[in-house]
């Protein structure tokens, strides 16, 4: 209920979204795939907090299938209809 929240357009797409929740004290990366096929999303050059993309931790996911999200560096793949949300240690 407290903070911001922000889109982020250029890590957005048709498939899917990325938006980022912050407050005084923390903030947050949400990584969506609306579709029905995988998607990857390259997250180079993008910041969180203090924290660039390629260190920030997994928090929460949300998957609808048995596949799960894979990262290699700034680049996730979310398998279809997936979420997760990533933040600073």
């Amino acid at each position: 209920a407290r903070g911001t929240t922000a889109y982020l357009e250029q890590y957005s797409g048709e498939q899917c979204f990325a938006l980022t929740r912050s407050d005084e004290n923390s903030s947050l990366l949400m990584l969506g795939n609306t579709s029905a096929e995988t998607a990857t999303v390259d997250l180079s050059g993008l910041t969180i907090g203090k924290t660039a993309a390629e260190e920030l931790v997994l928090l929460g996911e949300l998957y609808t299938g048995e596949e799960t999200a894979e990262r290699t560096g700034a680049e996730i793949t979310l398998p279809a209809w997936s979420i997760l949300i990533l933040g600073e240690e």
